[in-house]
């Protein structure tokens, strides 16, 4: 939608490519893959693919030569990983998209986006929104959320800074 990413993760076990065909200049657009994302996004023409993967790891022989692994800390979240990536690129900017991470009429952001549809969580805890209100989120959104907000202040001490360009949902 107008958006030229220099970086995009695209993690869903389902065939997405569709999603990518928004993205003006995608052969000058890098993508960072996990293992369990499906294999066609894999063959999409991207610029540079970053591989989450062990470079020890059998399937590590078999990829084609333009994919690179790069050791990127596991343990957070996808969003977190492509930050620590991008700011290890080089970014100077860092622009959220699809980062809404909230609760809205007893449905999580993804649902009806091809994302699995779990029961609601019995416990919701409130956090701010982009818009300066409150908005509802679980307690693994809330991590999250903060985490986020960890790097984008330590970057934003080196001169890198980070943009939720989302109108709706959490900070």
């Amino acid at each position: 939608q107008g958006l030229q990413p220099d970086l995009v993760t695209a993690v869903e076990f389902r065939d997405r490519t569709k999603c990518f065909s928004d993205i003006a200049d995608l052969p000058a657009t890098a993508a960072l893959l996990p293992l369990t994302c499906h294999p066609s996004h894999f063959a999409s023409n991207w610029a540079k693919l970053f591989w989450i993967a062990d470079a020890r790891a059998p399937i590590m022989r078999k990829l084609p030569s333009k994919v690179e692994h790069v050791s990127v800390p596991g343990g957070g979240t996808v969003t977190a990983m492509a930050m620590i990536l991008a700011y290890t690129l080089g970014a100077k900017e860092i622009l959220f998209v699809g980062q809404d991470l909230a609760y809205r009429d007893g449905k999580k952001y993804t649902d009806g986006h091809g994302a699995i549809v779990r029961p609601l969580p019995k416990k919701l805890v409130w956090v701010q929104g982009v818009d300066g209100g409150q908005v509802q989120t679980n307690h693994l959104f809330r991590d999250c959320i903060e985490q986020l907000g960890m790097y984008a202040r330590i970057f934003a001490e080196r001169g890198v800074v980070s943009f939720n360009i989302q109108s709706r949902g959490a900070q």
